[in-house]
């Protein structure tokens, strides 16, 4: 005699499980739909608004065509590509999906924000400009090369002309249009010159060596630009529910799809064990009645 087998079951879920799972579906059908209510402000925030030359069907024919020439043997209907073929279809469609978001991207700035855009663009190339201009100036202070300011030239050159009228006055004549080139006739009036040469000098070498040691610009420009700017246009994805969120709400589906195969792996074996011992009962069934017929006719 066989014993039967052993059927296991594998519980569904309970009503107040099943109450809960619709509730995390409610959730985020409500949060689904709360988050497509507040695009606009969101947009507005950043002076965007949805484009409405952006065709979603024509970005997702794009997507299917390069999916069929990533999986599909046979994509145009003619024949198997070859490998170089395959790639450069595939490159070719990319480069036209990515010229098509170029020219109709999903969100576009409202009049107003390009005017704003286009000046604050203004202020970072004046920005630029400034830094580039700084960074000319370093350079050439480091190598002696920089040119005094105009304020400066101008103060030598009248404090030279007062200095040849006060030697002149005294009897001390100096010949030359500038402190350069000046030489005096006197032993006094040449010590002049060497004293005022000496303190131009020194004020020559501290603009210099200020113009080596000045820290770079404060930024304002840039930091108006980009604080104007912040904290940048939103991305597509940020209307998106978290995936977290599904994932959360697929754990009790999951975990009953898991059990209920665990039931059907055990059934599974425990009806092979059934059927396996009651092949094995007859046959040794058989050959014992077959040895007995045997006997019999000897």
């Amino acid at each position: 005699m066989c014993g039967g087998s052993t059927s296991v079951s594998y519980p569904g879920p309970t009503p107040a499980e099943q109450q809960l799972e619709q509730l995390q579906l409610q959730q985020l059908q409500q949060q689904s739909a709360d988050m497509e209510s507040f695009k606009p402000f969101v947009l507005q925030q950043y002076g965007l608004v949805s484009n409405p030359n952006y065709s979603q069907s024509k970005v997702d024919q794009f997507d299917n065509q390069i999916n069929a020439w990533k999986t599909s043997s046979n994509p145009t209907g003619t024949g198997a590509p070859t490998d170089a073929q395959r790639q450069d279809a595939i490159n070719q469609l990319e480069q036209a999906k990515a010229d098509y978001l170029k020219q109709n991207p999903v969100y576009q700035y409202t009049p107003e924000q390009q005017a704003r855009n286009q000046q604050l663009q203004q202020i970072q190339d004046q920005a630029l400009r400034l830094q580039k201009a700084q960074g000319e100036r370093q350079a050439q202070a480091i190598a002696g090369t920089l040119p005094l300011s105009a304020a400066l030239v101008n103060q030598m050159g009248l404090d030279f002309q007062k200095l040849k009228t006060d030697q002149s006055n005294n009897g001390n004549e100096i010949i030359g249009d500038s402190l350069d080139n000046a030489v005096a006739k006197s032993t006094s009036g040449q010590q002049a010159l060497e004293a005022l040469r000496t303190t131009y000098g020194t004020l020559a070498s501290n603009e210099q060596n200020a113009a080596i040691n000045e820290a770079a610009l404060p930024g304002v420009y840039g930091s108006q630009y980009t604080a104007a700017t912040q904290p940048g246009a939103p991305n597509p994805s940020m209307f998106a529910l978290n995936p977290q969120s599904y994932s959360s709400a697929y754990q009790p589906y999951i975990a009953q799809q898991q059990g209920q195969f665990q039931a059907n792996a055990t059934n599974a074996s425990n009806n092979q064990s059934f059927y396996n011992t009651l092949l094995t009962g007859l046959l040794n069934g058989g050959s014992q009645a077959g040895g007995m017929a045997a006997a019999a006719m000897a």
